[in-house]
């Protein structure tokens, strides 16, 4: 791994057999840099990254999809955005507010996609895949036709606020640094991110020699001769060191711990051109996927969907997708090294794509990096857990590709039914497939783990299978999807809808039930803390709804409440900066729903007919028939944006 902290940088680029050409070979050395408190007012804008291309221009070329293409023009007249007063409320605090500012930039709204509102808005994609699909048009719809009550379109637009306001930089870098951390005080942060950090057991930073790097940068310190990828990594390893080591220490509040580590964290921030546009070796992809992981935190912006999509295209550059070439004869350790950067890459940009239900950044046709069967020595990677997330991110992108994609709406139920039941055999073998210590039903104890994995390692896990369950069925579980089917839906498809129903109810119980197994701190990951509990809410939320006569509704709102008590937790912890209602009001929904259809008399029950899984029980015919719902409604894909629906109206960046 020496190599990977060297100056020098490594470019694994593809030559032919003829033409062979060693790496180091290609690669110009990283020339020096002065002090970065003088390039401040240089610093590559983050927020800039919002400017990306027409949204409508995705599906340019699919003009002919049958029934998909024309989008609501305007909210429906039922779903009033206004609220009674006595219900009214102000909208949360934005997230971190105190410590990166109170103002949200405004960006224009993007003229070509017709149906957005014309207010301006902090405007981002998410697709059906997304856990903001409930927020979307058709969802709001559904959910205020199910409960009855219209507040939910300002539930949904809340929810949606306080989540946008995370995704970017809310003010410009500071122009002024810190002061060099005494060595004491960065080996404490080093320490602590190696020891107690979740991303150490990738191995993208070796300790040994980050050590040995560190130990020469204190005892022969010059600036000038300073290069952006040590500079930006050494950053950032404090930075996440400082979190974990302050979040032990209980009087240091949530806010001072996320500000006083992310002064350092805008060190590395500040020199970010440098590592993406400036010639660099692969200690340039080390420190932006340590970069990653650093703003995948529970207490900063969410950053990390541009941040990991221009680490995988940089990684690309270097050719890390591709098994370097023997004539290069590199060693067998650092080949190892290379290979398990890149999967680890893999790992966390599919992750994100997937759950912003957008494009992934890494074509999974054109990688022939193998997987390695080994880890590097002296390491804190873990064999078991990396193997089982990189196969796990492997079927994730398939279920992307294959079920949520634009290509994948313009099949037949049919084939689709085959999709889901294909997929969700691969899922049932990869978790069969887990070693013993990883396995879905084992109790999980500290003190029974291997070294070098933690109860997050295991959990996640736990979220990973749960989460793709979900995925794999929401195409038929969710009624504002399945609605495509029409109202002439097959007894094949009524019957996956039924299934897809329970698979999804089930996986959300599971996850549900997995959360209580972690804490919440300034330390967290965001995706433990925050986006697998919402996304089991709000899928055990919809088939409350779905179902609210059922012997099991009456324990699956108390699971609800589960979560509830969760996010209340994480508002309590973060003195507030965190803040998400809709969980409270949601439940409070599903209780009354269910309270209702406790309370109604059926004049004439109805059930379905028998399906093809006898074990499943008997439900509400009227629950399958969503459809009519929609009746007399053109949308598309484009209305499960949840930024490009009539209830979005007056969204605006106050």
């Amino acid at each position: 791994m020496e190599a990977l902290l060297q100056a020098t940088g490594v470019a694994s680029l593809q030559t032919s057999p003829q033409q062979a050409v060693s790496p180091t070979d290609m690669e110009p050395h990283v020339r020096g840099r002065g002090d970065y408190a003088t390039h401040r007012d240089h610093s590559h804008d983050a927020s800039a990254d919002s400017r990306g291309q027409d949204p409508g221009d995705a599906l340019k070329g699919h003009a002919n999809m049958p029934n998909m293409m024309s989008a609501y023009q305007s909210p429906p007249p039922t779903l009033s955005t206004a609220r009674p007063e006595s219900v009214r409320r102000s909208l949360s605090a934005a997230p971190y507010s105190s410590a990166m500012g109170d103002s949200v930039e405004t960006a224009p709204v993007d003229q070509g996609e017709s149906i957005l509102s014309p207010q301006k808005i902090n405007w981002e994609y998410h697709g059906p895949g997304s856990w903001l699909s409930v927020c979307s048009e058709p969802g709001v719809r559904w959910v205020c036709e199910r409960t009855g009550v219209m507040d939910f379109t300002e539930t949904a637009r809340d929810l949606t606020m306080d989540w946008t306001r995370r995704l970017k930089l809310k003010h410009n870098l500071t122009q002024t640094k810190p002061p060099e951390l005494d060595m004491e005080t960065a080996w404490q942060y080093c320490t602590a991110y190696f020891e107690d950090s979740y991303d150490a057991v990738f191995g993208v930073v070796y300790r040994p020699a980050f050590e040995a790097r560190l130990r020469s940068h204190f005892e022969h310190y010059i600036s000038v001769e300073e290069d952006p990828s040590w500079y930006a990594l050494r950053n950032t390893v404090y930075a996440s060191g400082c979190r974990i080591f302050l979040s032990k220490d209980p009087s240091t509040t949530f806010l001072d711990a996320q500000v006083q580590a992310w002064q350092y964290f805008e060190n590395a921030l500040s020199v970010l051109r440098e590592l993406e546009l400036s010639p660099a070796g692969l200690s340039a992809i080390q420190a932006l996927t340590v970069m990653t992981f650093y703003v995948e935190g529970l207490g900063g912006p969410a950053l990390e969907y541009m941040l990991c999509a221009n680490t995988a295209r940089l990684a690309q550059a270097k050719g890390l997708h591709r098994q370097p070439s023997k004539s290069w004869k590199l060693p067998e350790i650092e080949i190892v090294q290379r290979n398990w950067l890149f999967w680890t890459i893999y790992c966390v940009e599919k992750l994100i794509a997937y759950r912003s239900g957008r494009p992934s950044a890494i074509d999974d046709d054109d990688i022939s990096c193998q997987v390695p069967n080994t880890v590097v020595p002296g390491s804190a990677m873990d064999l078991d857990v990396l193997t089982a997330y990189v196969q796990h991110a492997q079927l994730s992108s398939m279920i992307s590709r294959r079920l949520l994609s634009v290509k994948s709406f313009q099949q037949s139920p049919s084939v689709l039914i085959q999709t889901v039941q294909e997929l969700g055999q691969r899922l049932q073998h990869w978790r069969d497939s887990l070693p013993p210590v990883l396995q879905m039903n084992r109790i999980i104890k500290s003190a029974e783990l291997p070294r070098n994995i933690q109860v997050l390692h295991v959990v996640k896990i736990r979220f990973l299978y749960c989460g793709s369950l979900m995925a794999i069925h929401t195409v038929f579980a969710y009624p504002w999807i399945s609605a495509l089917f029409g109202n002439a839906q097959t007894q094949a498809v009524r019957n996956q809808i039924a299934i897809s129903s329970n698979a999804v109810a089930e996986g959300a119980r599971s996850l549900i039930l997995a959360v209580r197994s972690i804490s919440v701190d300034v330390a967290s990951p965001q995706w433990s803390a925050f986006y697998y509990p919402m996304v089991g809410f709000i899928n055990l939320f919809i088939y409350i709804l779905k179902f609210p006569g059922l012997p099991s509704a009456q324990s699956d709102v108390a699971l609800l409440d589960v979560i509830t008590g969760h996010f209340g937790h994480m508002e309590f912890v973060t003195s507030s900066e965190l803040r998400f209602c809709f969980a409270r009001e949601a439940a409070a929904l599903a209780h009354a729903t269910v309270r209702r259809a406790r309370e109604k008399t059926y004049e004439s029950p109805t059930t379905l007919p028998p399906l093809m899984d006898g074990n499943l029980p008997e439900m509400d015919v009227d629950a399958f028939m969503e459809t009519g719902l929609f009746d007399g409604i053109d949308y598309d894909m484009e209305s499960w944006n949840i930024f490009s629906s009539g209830t979005m109206d007056g969204l605006h960046n106050d």
